[in-house]
C-alpha cells in the first residue's frame, strides 16, 4: 500500500511527535510528494521504500535509522525527481538500495544521464571498509553525485584483516572526486588498513580538497601511545606534494556528535552533517 506524506516543517511535526515512526504497518513506502515549503525529511526504519516523486523544493534528505535486525532488510530510496536536493544521508550500502528513475545503482554503475543526480553538494554514508561489497557500492554512491563538494564517511569498519589496496589502485573515473570535492571528514576513525588505503586513495586522487578532517573512534582511542601511533601514520598522508594547499585535522572523540534532527533540519547550518 502506498501513502502520500506531505512534509511540512519536518518529519517531526509541529508537537514534536516523530509521526512517520507511528505510521501503520501497512505504511511501508512513503512518497514526498509536493512539498510546500523549504524541508528536510527524515524517515524511519519502518520504511521499506521513500521514493522522491515530485519534490522540487526538498534541500535535504535524511535517512537517520536504518534497519538493525539483520534479517537482511533494506530500504529502496529512489531519486526520480528532486531537483532542489542539496544533502543527502546516511547512506549504507548494506541497508540501502539506491534507484535513480529505472536504473538500479549496483557495484560497477557507471555515470550517465540517467544514472546521476547533479545537485547533491554534501553526502553522507556509512561504510564498512573491511567488506569489499560496501567499498565498491561506496564508489557507485559517489558517481552517481558528480558535484558533491562535500562529503561525510561514518567508518562501521571491525578489523578483519582485509585490505582493499588493489581495488582502490584501480578505481577510476569518479567526476566528483577528481574535481569538486573541497571536504572530508572522516567520522569514527578505527585504524585499520582499509580505513588507511581509503583515505590514501583520497589524497592521491582529490585534487581540489582543502579540509581533510579525521575523527578517532572512542572504541580506538584507549591510551596515549595508542593516539600518538595513529596520528603518527595519518600524518604521513599529509606528504603528498601537492597537498600543501590542504588542512589535515585528527580530532578525538570528544569532537564527534550525535545526530540530531534538529541540527539536520536547521535550514541556516549550512553543513548538517558537521561535527
Amino acid at each position: 500500500m502506498d501513502a502520500f506524506v506531505p512534509v511540512a516543517s519536518s518529519a517531526v511535526g509541529y508537537d514534536g511527535e516523530d509521526h512517520i515512526s507511528t505510521l501503520h504497518d501497512d505504511l511501508l513506502r512513503i512518497i514526498i510528494s509536493l512539498l510546500p515549503v523549504k524541508d528536510a525529511a527524515r524517515t524511519s526504519s519502518m520504511v521499506d521504500e521513500v521514493a522522491l516523486v515530485d519534490a522540487p523544493l526538498l534541500e535535504r534528505l535524511f535517512l537517520l535509522e536504518a534497519p538493525r535486525g539483520g534479517d537482511g532488510s533494506t530500504v529502496m530510496l529512489n531519486i526520480p525527481c528532486a531537483s532542489n536536493l542539496r544533502a543527502l544521508g546516511y547512506l549504507e550500502p548494506r541497508f540501502h538500495s539506491l534507484h535513480i528513475g529505472d536504473n538500479v545503482i549496483k557495484p560497477g554503475t557507471m555515470p550517465s544521464p540517467s544514472t546521476v543526480v547533479a545537485g547533491i553538494k554534501i553526502l553522507a554514508c556509512k561504510v564498512n571498509f573491511g567488506v569489499l561489497h560496501e567499498v565498491k557500492m561506496l564508489v557507485a554512491f559517489l558517481r552517481c553525485f558528480p558535484n558533491i563538494d562535500t562529503l561525510h564517511v561514518e567508518s562501521l569498519t571491525e578489523p578483519t584483516g582485509r585490505n582493499h589496496a588493489k581495488f582502490w589502485q584501480e578505481v577510476f573515473n569518479i567526476e566528483c572526486i577528481k574535481t569538486h570535492i573541497k571536504k572530508i571528514v572522516v567520522h569514527e576513525y578505527r585504524g585499520d588498513q582499509s580505513e588507511l588505503e581509503f583515505l590514501q586513495f583520497i589524497v592521491a586522487s582529490a585534487h581540489e580538497l582543502r579540509t581533510l578532517s579525521v575523527l578517532i573512534s572512542k572504541n580506538t582511542f584507549t591510551n596515549l601511545a595508542n593516539a600518538a601511533e595513529m596520528t603518527s601514520i595519518l600524518g604521513t598522508l599529509s606528504g603528498v606534494p601537492w597537498r600543501r594547499d590542504c588542512k589535515m585535522t585528527v580530532l578525538g572523540p570528544e569532537f564527534q556528535n550525535e545526530q540530531s534532527i534538529l541540527k539536520a533540519s536547521d535550514l541556516t547550518v549550512d553543513d548538517p552533517f558537521d561535527w
